[in-house]
């Protein structure tokens, strides 16, 4: 495999995670939060919303951050940080340790 064709693979999958985390997985998680926090669902919208509203600034922040460092080195970095806890999550049996991988 040429370098391009590698490229343009990783871009199109971690542009996939980013869909998949906004959209799906927090939209399927909606009726979980709302019996989980017992309240109503106009406010577990709004959690939802806020949530949203953070991953759009973190965005626009760390895009920043990677026109000062290098791009490639954020984005690198992001994708290993996420692999590693991913991984973590899934490998560890008690909700306890998820939390505490998470911190």
């Amino acid at each position: 495999m040429d370098a391009s064709f590698k490229l343009i693979i990783s871009l199109l999958l971690a542009v996939l995670m980013g869909a998949v985390d906004s959209s799906t997985i927090v939209l399927l998680s909606l009726p979980t939060i709302t019996d989980s926090l017992k309240t109503q669902l106009s406010l577990s919208i709004c959690i939802i919303l806020i949530y949203l509203l953070v991953i759009a600034v973190g965005t626009t922040q760390l895009g920043r951050l990677g026109d000062i460092l290098a791009r490639k080195n954020i984005f690198i970095s992001g994708i290993a940080i996420f692999t590693n806890l991913s991984t973590r999550n899934k490998a560890t049996e008690f909700t306890m340790w998820m939390n505490f991988w998470n911190c």
